[in-house]
């Protein structure tokens, strides 16, 4: 299988999703036959269909100027339009260094109305995070797993939010009490300031890897470095 790393064309991206499992080959399709508007049709520079599952799954992807939410939206509600019917992943990159895999999810509102809800993961393939690959890999199907219904129920728990945040919340408890069984051992400090201690200490290293993975921590000669912390 093609690692995240390796994604660096229509082609790799296609071996990738080929290593999950993905029935994927990809068409180069012609972008005004799908009726978009003009103002979507100029954010789009490429458009494939890489997987397509009875015409009820699939997966596209789309180069575009700039990875952000408004030119996401804008290319899958147009699409949504035209194939309200159709479940499906978008792929996104501007130039192959970050990568947006884009799940969108209807939400019912009333009778025949719907919006649709993007749940988004972009990764930069120089800096590629533990979640990351989690996420991708909850992705992935067997054999026996080649249906379109359970392939949307795999996507939409895989980039289920709220899973994320639980087993986040699991690996902050875990770390927290690791730090605390070795601060108590020391026994220099009170429960309490241990407690504090520890609390303080994993806050500010989640501050740090929020500036680093947006790009704000700088050397002195004021290039950025998303490894910042580490080289560090």
């Amino acid at each position: 299988m093609a690692e995240l790393k390796g994604i660096d064309s229509v082609s790799h991206l296609t071996a990738f999703l080929n290593g999950l499992g993905y029935k994927a080959k990809a068409e180069l399709l012609y972008i005004p036959d799908f009726g978009f508007p003009e103002s979507v049709r100029k954010t789009m520079e490429e458009f494939y269909l890489l997987s397509d599952y009875e015409k009820k799954f699939q997966i596209y992807f789309a180069k575009i100027p700039a990875l952000n939410r408004s030119n996401y939206r804008n290319i899958i509600e147009s699409f949504n339009v035209r194939f309200p019917q159709i479940n499906n992943l978008f792929v996104f990159t501007k130039d192959w260094s970050e990568i947006a895999f884009v799940n969108p999810e209807r939400i019912a509102l009333e009778v025949g109305k719907a919006k649709l809800k993007l749940k988004t993961l972009t990764i930069d393939r120089e800096y590629i995070y533990h979640t990351d690959q989690e996420v991708i890999e909850n992705i992935r199907i067997t054999p026996l797993e080649q249906h379109p219904d359970i392939i949307y129920k795999k996507h939409k728990n895989a980039f289920n939010v709220e899973r994320v945040t639980k087993e986040f919340f699991n690996a902050y408890k875990f770390a927290l009490k690791s730090i605390k069984d070795i601060l108590s051992s020391q026994e220099k400090a009170t429960p309490q300031e241990v407690h504090s201690f520890a609390q303080q200490l994993l806050s500010r290293i989640m501050f740090l890897f929020f500036v680093q993975k947006k790009g704000w921590l700088k050397w002195k000669d004021y290039v950025q470095d998303k490894r910042y912390i580490k080289n560090l």
